[in-house]
């Protein structure tokens, strides 16, 4: 098989990457055992190979499939030392940069224009699991300084080099499950130290820091940047109690339902009747203020789109927000300690 390229990792003797004729291949073990680089990368000739020292990365130029590059392979430079181990092994975990992704429009031009994927925006988080891990998956656990959790996520199992990236965000998206539109999405963490731990089988097997760092074109500001983050909590709470809204809604339908069937109308008392096409309405006219986002959506994409803090009018409209949740919560309570209950008995008076 051919060779084109040969370079050695800057930092760690014996960790060599080689351009053949059948895509890239790694070694560990200055060449005494060579392994498949596949992460996507065709097995196509590789015409050349090179590392780029400040980020860490692989750049691999191939024949007629463009230019690859591998973001961060520091797991690389301690994979021998996992693997002799058999233990599971959370890698370091490289500094990122906390800043708003531009929106991805372009022109297209052929001919004159290339577009290609960045890199994943947020945290790369690499780990290692030897065969006796089992197929159980595990969990990542994102905490701040102080052991506050701000997410925590699957960690696939399998044997071998995992990669799971962390978007900097305070939790998981979970608006399918709610209801909540997912436009309103969990908010950006405030730039600082976190700490990521690996938990497998219910035991915690690896701690590793992470640094995020300040967009360098942001605001400088402590007392702005602590602003805006404050701001993004804020609407994060009301999205909250919008997914607590929603689901009260369904549970409070689905009981409905069961006690009074629209379909089984006609038997029930004119009483039972007409309590029962209140309690519809009003569940009606709360679940479409709910999903209506109360212009929660717009002061998210607002705080999304950049670091700076909401403007009076717009903490105005988060207020007024904060006083339509805080009456619907009124009505959706009545709802369940009140108009349910006095149902069920007229129901039950009927029958």
């Amino acid at each position: 098989m051919s060779v084109w390229g040969i370079v050695e990792h800057p930092r760690v003797a014996g960790l060599l990457f080689i351009a053949t004729e059948y895509g890239v291949y790694f070694s560990v073990n200055d060449g005494a055992h060579w392994r498949p680089l596949v992460n996507g990368l065709p097995a196509v000739r590789a015409w050349a190979i090179a590392l780029q020292p400040r980020e860490n990365d692989l750049v691999i130029s191939t024949w007629g499939r463009g230019i690859y590059i591998l973001d961060d392979i520091t797991p690389l430079e301690t994979l021998a030392k996992a693997e002799r181990s058999e233990r599971p092994t959370l890698f370091p975990v490289r500094a990122t940069t906390e800043f708003v992704p531009p929106s991805e429009s372009f022109v297209w031009n052929v001919g004159h224009s290339f577009l290609a994927a960045n890199p994943p925006y947020g945290a790369l988080i690499h780990y290692y699991l030897p065969r006796a891990s089992g197929s159980t998956d595990g969990t990542l656990t994102i905490t701040d300084r102080a052991e506050e959790r701000c997410v925590s996520f699957s960690a696939p199992s399998g044997e071998g080099l995992h990669r799971v990236v962390w978007n900097l965000r305070t939790r998981s998206v979970r608006d399918s499950e709610s209801g909540v539109s997912s436009v309103i999405r969990p908010p950006m963490i405030a730039a600082g130290t976190f700490e990521a731990r690996l938990t497998i089988a219910g035991r915690v097997v690896g701690k590793v820091p992470i640094v995020v760092r300040r967009d360098p074109l942001g605001p400088r500001n402590q007392a702005t940047l602590d602003s805006a983050f404050a701001d993004r909590m804020s609407v994060d709470r009301a999205r909250d109690q919008l997914a607590a809204m929603y689901a009260g809604v369904s549970s409070l339908s689905a009981q409905l339902d069961s006690i009074a069937p629209q379909e089984d109308s006609a038997l029930l008392s004119q009483a039972a009747r007409l309590a029962a096409d209140s309690i519809r309405r009003d569940l009606a006219a709360i679940s479409s203020a709910v999903m209506s986002g109360m212009r929660l959506r717009m002061l998210a994409a607002i705080l999304d789109s950049s670091t700076t803090t909401l403007s009076a009018t717009e903490r105005g409209l988060l207020k007024e927000a904060d006083t339509r949740l805080a009456n619907l919560s009124v009505r959706l309570d009545s709802a369940r300690t009140m108009g349910i209950p006095a149902l069920r008995r007229k129901t039950q008076r009927t029958k």
